[in-house]
């Protein structure tokens, strides 16, 4: 379910003190236990963020104080201490560009897909909103599924025509 390995390192910098208090259990309905987690990542992250925000630390990097891992729960915030600024942006560029897109075809501001109705150009808008939603706080923008639902929204609203081949003639 985690996006990383561990936890928090065990330590004075360290977030949620283990005990009791810390351990998932059934008493646990509203994630109060993964809320605390990912405020301490998002403090840790925004430290860090803070010092290098134009290029970040560079793909693989590890926030030392969250511990090993290099995935984390805050998609966002991890890009962001990953790639700086610019490489969220050229990041989000990609689905933003959909969305808009969808939202073109879909209020008649631009032609759709051959096949395609202005009313089904809804769909991808919902893929990708939402799969961009989750993001904020689970790592779905990286996991296999997020990425394949934003391809899928891009082949909805291709409108290229396979090349005919000789077969076909």
């Amino acid at each position: 379910k985690s996006g990383h390995k561990s936890g928090p390192k065990s330590g004075p910098k360290s977030g949620p003190k283990s005990g009791p208090s810390s351990k998932p259990s059934s008493e646990d309905t509203f994630g109060e236990v993964s809320n605390k987690l990912k405020i301490e990542e998002a403090k840790i992250l925004f430290r860090l963020i803070r010092k290098r925000p134009i290029l970040g630390y560079g793909f693989g990097a590890v926030a030392k104080d969250w511990g090993p891992s290099y995935a984390f729960e805050l998609s966002y915030l991890g890009l962001l201490f990953k790639a700086g600024i610019i490489g969220l942006l050229l990041y989000l560029s990609f689905p933003l560009r959909l969305l808009w897109d969808s939202l073109r075809v879909r209020f008649n501001k631009g032609p759709p897909v051959e096949g395609v109705s202005f009313r089904s150009a809804s769909i991808p808008f919902a893929i990708v909103a939402s799969i961009m939603l989750a993001g904020v706080t689970n790592p779905y923008l990286f996991a296999a599924f997020g990425i394949i639902s934003i391809l899928a929204a891009t082949a909805w609203l291709d409108d290229t025509k396979p090349a005919v081949t000789r077969a076909e003639t």
